[in-house]
């Protein structure tokens, strides 16, 4: 069998090389097309990796050409994902909402407003409206290109919510091609914080029983194509073991290996854009609390995606380090081994809303955090947090105040906690077909079950020629606007520098 897998980020085969190596294990060819690269590191890993593996090639995703037709379906794309974001369901999602308005081109706001009255069910329908024009749009040739040099038997995708990328044009291509296509949902706040799903695969491959119901309920996907896998991007972590001691390992990040380690665990920028002063006053609030607060070290680990913030910081305050100083991606032995021991020597983990608390549940470490003011919008703010805390399964310590989060931490740090909490968790969040069944084994079986049935049969949306008449002249109106919003934003940048440079004297060239 021939796979095409296109990954979103190279960073990514972080995760999925364990099911990237078993599919390559058991005689399948997989070729991995990756559209962004976010550090230098990560695509060096990826290269390593598809170095060692005989059945394996990469390469990255070209990006389709500007054209008017694709910037219509961007527009289109753009659009959609601000009137699903009207849901009541983000009621509360403010920062989400605020972020798909900013984003959104002035004809789709305007169209929120006259929608209004109607209520969600005339914006849904508005909604699947434009869906239905992006989805009737040819592939970009660029997609259908890599379809026929790779000839696969599968189309795989970790994206389907993304604007500008080209994933959902590659499903589309496939399936008008009778190729089966999977989508395999990577991470958990994919279906709630990053848009809608632009085209619907044969399969849609989710953790649990919640995404299953996000897919259904939030992207309208058919119950019959959305299947319970587990997750696979976790798996590696139940199978590691720390490399130093306690001793050892507080020693090399400058910290008593005699008294208690809090483990801080930073999010990304949308999360918490200033952590660094939040970090501050939330140890200076351990420190003045008392009791084990007071004498335990702490580990800050910056979030690899959001260092910036924390170069050249000095917490000047004893038994506080930042470590790694600079930030580290788990992406090899060395930088995943650092990472687990951060968190297996760890007496507690606190975080603010990131997929680390997460891995410290794997890990079996009590995890917290606090309600803070600067984060509102982007704790209680987002649907995939209210997870962590769900009074059945949830494994997060939530306190409402500093106060109460210390007190709530200290507890922890006394080994006052249920020691089952963490399990409770991982066996609903990650492994819901059971403890001890890793996701990989399964969603391999899935791909291959892809291969082996017929795809969904697909009707192409043929447009009658009013309809298409249209839609290429509201091409040509997108692409006239775009192309006079990229001409004003470069002359903007330009007299920006002439004003830093010459402080406003003469007239810019």
């Amino acid at each position: 069998m021939r796979i095409l897998f296109a990954l979103k980020a190279a960073a990514e085969m972080r995760s999925l090389s364990g099911l990237v190596s078993m599919l390559t294990e058991r005689g399948h060819d997989v070729h991995i097309v990756y559209s962004t690269v976010k550090t230098a590191e990560s695509q060096a890993a990826l290269e390593r990796f598809a170095e060692e593996q005989p059945r394996l090639t990469i390469g990255r995703f070209p990006r389709p050409p500007r054209s008017p037709l694709a910037s219509l379906a961007e527009d289109l794309r753009r659009s959609v994902d601000y009137l699903h974001y009207l849901d009541p369901v983000y009621a509360k999602a403010s920062k989400l909402r605020e972020r798909r308005t900013r984003r959104a081109p002035a004809t789709a706001r305007h169209l929120g407003r006259i929608a209004r009255p109607l209520g969600p069910a005339g914006r849904r329908m508005l909604r699947r409206t434009l869906q239905g024009l992006d989805r009737s749009l040819e592939p970009s040739s660029v997609v259908q290109d890599i379809l026929r040099a790779q000839a696969p038997d599968v189309v795989l995708t970790t994206t389907l919510v993304s604007v500008g990328l080209p994933h959902a044009d590659l499903v589309r291509a496939a399936k008008r091609l009778g190729i089966s296509t999977g989508y395999l949902v990577f991470s958990w706040d994919n279906l709630t914080n990053k848009g809608v799903i632009r085209e619907i695969p044969d399969e849609v491959l989710v953790w649990n029983d919640l995404q299953a119901r996000e897919a259904v309920e939030l992207h309208d996907v058919p119950e019959s194509r959305v299947r319970v896998t587990g997750a696979p991007a976790y798996d590696h972590w139940f199978a590691w073991a720390p490399s130093r001691s306690r001793e050892e390992f507080a020693r090399l990040v400058g910290l008593r290996p005699d008294r208690p380690i809090i483990l801080y665990v930073c999010s990304t920028r949308f999360i918490a854009p200033d952590e660094v002063g939040f970090v501050r006053r939330w140890a200076d609030a351990l420190r003045k609390h008392g009791g084990p607060t007071a004498e335990a070290g702490i580990l800050v680990r910056p979030h690899p995606l959001s260092v910036e913030q924390w170069r050249d910081v000095h917490l000047d305050a004893a038994d506080v380090v930042v470590w790694p100083p600079q930030g580290q991606e788990p992406i090899d032995q060395e930088s995943k081994q650092n990472y687990f021991d951060s968190m297996y020597h760890a007496d507690a983990v606190v975080g603010i809303n990131t997929s680390a608390q997460i891995e410290a549940a794997i890990v079996g470490r009590p995890v917290h955090t606090v309600l803070a003011d600067d984060f509102r919008a982007t704790q209680e703010g987002t649907l995939h947090f209210h997870y962590l805390q769900d009074e059945a399964f949830g494994h997060l310590h939530v306190a409402q105040t500093m106060d109460e989060h210390v007190a709530l931490l200290s507890a922890s740090l006394r080994g006052e906690t249920d020691p089952e909490r963490s399990q409770r968790f991982v066996r609903r969040f990650l492994r819901p077909l059971g403890l001890d069944d890793a996701a990989t084994p399964i969603v391999v079986e899935a791909i291959e079950g892809l291969a082996a049935r017929q795809p969904v049969e697909t009707r192409d949306r043929m447009l009658s020629p009013v309809l298409d008449l249209g839609m290429r002249y509201l091409a040509s109106i997108s692409w006239r606007r775009r192309r006079w919003t990229r001409r004003r934003s470069k002359a903007k940048s330009q007299l920006a520098r002439h004003i830093e440079v010459t402080g406003g004297i003469g007239p810019p060239r």
